[in-house]
């Protein structure tokens, strides 16, 4: 195993990117992650060419890297005014993450979760359409995008349908479009091996988000306060936080490395 390096995802309560970057560095993490693109402070409309570019500097002088979450977008909507602003939202938030030199941006891509209720029970919305033919467009538009940039861009997984999904990715050509393996929303899932077996057998897996639950909700609780069990798990070289509490992501970072390195 190579050298794991350890970041925070954005807490709750971040009023400045610089208070996040300050407060990253001094709690001994390797790099930050600006989540929540879609509000402030990290939107791209409130960071201007100056103000990326004084981002850029004060994270280089602290000794950070820089990742990115995306905002909420989908690229397999039905909606075609909402799938026109998620493919256009993708390059806004992937030319922030070129322009801050971050090491990747990754995306959820879209929630094939979404259920309609009807009176006999509930029904997956993505067994109406063809779902198959907009996950292949939603990765054909992130390889665009992340090949005109040169900018590395991640499939996050969430709780349902994956398998589609990562062999879509798996089977795409570009070097630029891999994986971040979310173990909470694995846990939720119900087999993190097979998860992780399916990012990384073509040598895709880059990164991870970690956080704990109870196999049920997506709690983003602190590790050892869920049933999440990383054992034989090979840990990608990036490992961000996710837990919403400055504190207790130091804890879950010990934890981890105590456990898992």
């Amino acid at each position: 195993m190579g050298s794991v390096r350890m970041g925070l995802s954005t807490p709750t309560f971040v009023n400045t990117v610089e208070e996040f970057l300050e407060h990253t560095a001094k709690d001994g993490w390797d790099f930050a992650e600006f989540n929540h693109l879609d509000l402030p402070p990290f939107s791209p409309e409130l960071l201007d060419s100056e103000a990326r570019e004084r981002v850029r500097r004060k994270a280089d002088d602290l000794g950070l890297e820089v990742t990115l979450h995306a905002g909420d977008c989908d690229l397999l909507t039905l909606d075609p005014g909402f799938l026109r602003y998620s493919e256009e939202r993708v390059l806004t938030e992937a030319q922030l993450a070129k322009d801050l030199g971050a090491v990747y941006l990754n995306s959820h891509i879209g929630f094939p979760e979404r259920m309609v209720r009807h009176e006999g029970g509930s029904i997956w919305a993505d067994d109406h359409f063809d779902f198959q033919g907009r996950i292949d467009g939603a990765v054909a538009h992130l390889a665009s995008i992340a090949d005109e940039l040169e900018m590395r861009i991640l499939y996050e997984n969430t709780y349902r349908l994956v398998e589609p999904l990562v062999e879509a990715i798996n089977e795409c050509a570009s070097p630029n479009l891999g994986f971040l393996m979310d173990v909470g929303h694995a846990n939720i899932y119900g087999d993190i091996h097979k998860i992780h077996s399916m990012m990384s057998s073509r040598g895709k897996l880059f990164a991870m988000h970690l956080h704990d639950n109870n196999g049920r909700w997506d709690q983003h609780a602190p590790l050892g306060h869920g049933t999440l069990d990383l054992d034989g798990i090979t840990i990608p070289t990036y490992v961000a936080v996710e837990v919403r509490n400055w504190d207790l992501a130091i804890g879950t970072r010990e934890e981890f490395r105590k456990r898992y390195l």
